[in-house]
């Protein structure tokens, strides 16, 4: 992961997990487990709504896609990351500025907000 994070700086993670998968050593992270849940039918479409600019949950987090959940070009990416991890409770954050930071929500029935600028925080609808 140490090797991925570095490409991950860098704004190229893609090359980073395919440098990183093709050496087939496995050490058991989520970048190669392409599990996605099956889309809903078009009347249970899911889409999302701000909750609130400059402001992320606190509650747990998790990163999408990484350790620090860097590499997401829009809330819309981060918003599809976050329906295809079964740990995600329906609320994220994304902050574009810092490296497109997305993380989801990973507790139940959390309510808390934490203000820090370039953060917005989002949840399912």
């Amino acid at each position: 992961m140490n090797k991925y994070e570095k490409f991950v700086k860098k704004g190229k993670e893609a090359m980073g997990k395919e440098k990183v998968c093709k050496k087939n050593k496995c050490s058991g992270c989520d970048l190669c487990a392409e599990e996605q849940a099956p889309a809903p039918a078009p009347e249970e479409q899911l889409t999302f709504n701000k909750v609130e600019d400059n402001r992320y949950w606190d509650c747990t987090r998790k990163g999408m896609g990484n350790l620090h959940g860097f590499g997401h070009s829009s809330a819309q990416e981060c918003f599809e990351a976050t329906l295809n991890d079964p740990e995600c409770k329906g609320q994220f954050d994304y902050n574009q500025g810092y490296n497109g930071q997305c993380k989801c929500v990973t507790a139940d029935d959390c309510t808390a907000l934490r203000g820090l600028g370039g953060y917005v925080a989002y949840e399912t609808v």
